[in-house]
């Protein structure tokens, strides 16, 4: 896929809990737009299905993750 935007944002994730609506808060509240990739490390903790459903219905905003635990580099990756 390609995209005009100027900017892409990648978030790894892993059982981030109570620290990631905040963070999700954040992104949202920027004023410039970008490009949104949430990478989700096989978290246990619900942060895959809450980074899911904070991207649905915003075009430029992704999620995906992996099935087992891989570490932060592979999600940055």
């Amino acid at each position: 896929m390609t995209s005009n935007l100027d900017l892409t944002i990648v978030v790894p994730t892993y059982n981030l809990g109570h620290y990631l609506p905040e963070t999700l808060k954040s992104i949202q509240q920027q004023t410039i737009d970008f490009e949104l990739w949430l990478i989700d490390d096989a978290s246990t903790d619900g942060t895959a299905q809450t980074v899911a459903d904070f991207v649905k219905g915003i075009p430029n905003f992704h999620a995906t993750g992996f099935n087992d635990h891989r570490g932060i580099g592979a999600a940055r990756n």
